[in-house]
This record gives C-alpha cells, structure tokens and sequence, in this order.
C-alpha cells in the first residue's frame, strides 16, 4: 500500500511540475485549430466564458477536472485569437509618400495597445499600433489604410517634479480613433552581419513606418473603431500583463510575457539580436535534453 501511495504521489509531483507545458501546447492547438475551422467569434467567445466559469467553480471540488476545463478555455483562447484577428489589407504606400520629414496630421484608430507607460527620467512614453484612416499633408487629404508603430511620450521638467510620473499622461486603448500630428520615418536596420532584423521584424506585424507625437497633441475623436470580440480580448490580455509584472521584476516579467502569452513589447531589441543569433543553439540544446 505504501509502494502504491509513494508511486501515486510521485506521478502527482511530476505532472504539477508541467503546468505551463501543457497550457502553452492546448493554446498552440487552437491557434492551429482556429487558423483551419472557422467559427464566428461569439461562438469561441460564449464557449471560452463557459469553460472558464466551470473551472472556477469545480476548482475547490474536483483539481483534475478543473484542469482539463482550463486547458479546454486556453484551447479556446487560442482559436479566437487567431479568428478575431483584423484581416484588413495594409496599404505600405504611407512608406515613400510621407517619410520625407514633413509633419503629417494622422488619423488613425489603435490595433494593438501599449500596456503601460515606459519610464525614463522625465520622459514617459507609450508605444500604440495603429491602423490609419486618413493622412493629412498640407491641404491634401489621404485615405490610407496602413499600419503604424507610434511612441507617444509625455515630457515634464525636473522643477516640475520629472521623477513623478505626469497626470495627465493617460493609456490609449484598442478600438479608440485618434487624430495627432508626426513626422513619419521607415525603419532602419543596422548593417552590422548577424544583426537584428527590425525592418523585417515590423513588416511581419503589418507596420510599414514609425512616428513620435507628444500625449499633449492626441485628440481621441468619437466612434470605436475594431471589433467587441477583439476588444475584451486585449483587457483580457492587459490585465494578465499587469499580473505579470506585478509578481516579477521587469526583465523577468519581460520574459514571462514573451514565454506564457507571445507578448514581446518589453523585450528590448539587444535581447532580440542575443536570441536570433544563438536561436539555433537554444534549439540544439534542447533537443539534447
């Protein structure tokens, strides 16, 4: 009897051991499943909130079944990441007609949101994605729809108290329209061999040119501009951020973000250029484990 229980005990050991392991691969399993079965996404949504809810409920009650209803609500989260996804066209002509450095007036709503105001002394700054809705350049007005990667930052003199935080720098959140004025760039990648492929790495997000404004310069206009289902998926994803670097350092947190939810907006470009270039010897040795 006591061989049994040691044997049961270890086997309980083993796999408390594993939970992110099994979390990451249910969550790869509805990316795949989600890019392949198309389902509305309230469907995935009501399905998510359901499975979530029993796990709750069964998690003081039944461990085991609560863990398979976890897994089933990761699963979920998958397919609906992928599915709630905007698939509009991004126009790269933003790219060689308003990169000359003239100031441009942009109007745009926010794709992908920064979670937190980014901290240096006396200059605080949060980084938005953003989808255009029209480019004004001088008299001229150009409805584009292209994708841009925007710092928006917030500068306050050290008499001023710069080592605070501004009050009056605020969060911008998906779905909300914005109009602001900036001087557009493309990227630039460093021609060292080996280095950190930025230009490709925006590309690959759907953004074709960067910019800077100052929070003080942001109108947020009416209307909200997405999708719901996308919506509570970035508070969702907002808040799970938050917990994050609640409980960690930043570089730490910074790590756990990249690792257990795919968000790499506080992984800092030295660290991407570290892991490009030793990327296949991770995998090396890893496979020899």
């Amino acid at each position: 009897m006591n061989a049994r229980a040691n044997s049961s005990n270890r086997r309980k050991t083993s796999g408390s051991r594993q939970p992110l392991l099994w979390a990451a691969l249910a969550l790869a399993a509805g990316i795949s499943t989600g890019v392949y079965a198309w389902r509305p996404p309230l469907w995935w949504l009501v399905a998510w909130v359901v499975f979530t809810a029993s796990a709750a409920y069964l998690f003081r009650r039944r461990a085991r079944s609560a863990f398979i209803l976890g897994l089933s609500a990761l699963f979920i989260l998958g397919a609906l990441s992928i599915q709630a996804r905007d698939d509009a066209v991004i126009d790269d002509s933003v790219t060689p007609r308003f990169t000359d450095g003239a100031e441009v007036f942009v109007t745009a709503h926010v794709t992908k949101e920064g979670t937190r105001l980014e901290e240096s002394p006396g200059d605080f700054r949060q980084r938005l994605d953003v989808e255009t809705e029209q480019i004004d350049k001088g008299n001229e007005n150009f409805a584009i729809h292209s994708g841009l990667r925007i710092s928006i930052y917030d500068q306050r003199t050290r008499a001023m108290g710069a080592q605070q935080p501004s009050r009056t720098a605020r969060l911008f959140h998906y779905g909300e329209r914005l109009r602001f004025p900036a001087k557009l760039s493309t990227p630039r990648n460093f021609r060292n061999p080996g280095a950190f492929d930025y230009r490709s790495y925006l590309r690959e997000n759907g953004i074709s040119a960067l910019g800077s404004t100052k929070s003080a310069n942001v109108e947020v206009l009416p209307g909200f501009a997405g999708s719901r289902s996308e919506f509570w998926r970035s508070r969702i994803h907002r808040n799970i951020i938050e917990r994050v670097h609640a409980l960690w350092p930043p570089r730490e947190a910074a790590l756990m973000d990249a690792m257990v939810i795919g968000e790499d907006t506080f992984i800092h470009r030295p660290t991407r250029a570290d892991f490009q270039r030793s990327g296949t010897c991770h995998v090396l040795v890893v496979s020899g484990m």
